[in-house]
């Protein structure tokens, strides 16, 4: 009887670590996710969509270094064209 509130208790912490582990993940993945969808658009030709990922730190610079190599690109393509 007396193990059956920290068990209880165990199960509620489990289940709120769980909880909390999931929504960091999508928190994490869904920025990764649109990122690599611009990078696969990118290597498709697709480079006059801007990429504008919402997100902090690594994420975000990954994104304005993706943008930068989409706008480098363009620039070149449109100075081949022009040749």
């Amino acid at each position: 009887q007396s193990l059956l509130p920290l068990l209880i208790f165990l199960l509620v912490i489990a289940f709120l670590g769980g909880l909390s582990f999931l929504m960091v993940a999508r928190t994490i993945s869904k920025p990764i996710r649109s990122l690599t969808r611009a990078a696969e658009k990118i290597s498709l030709g697709e480079i006059d969509m801007p990429i504008d990922v919402k997100g902090g730190g690594e994420i975000s610079d990954l994104a304005a270094s993706l943008e930068r190599m989409r706008f480098s690109i363009k620039a070149a393509m449109n100075r081949l064209r022009r040749n």
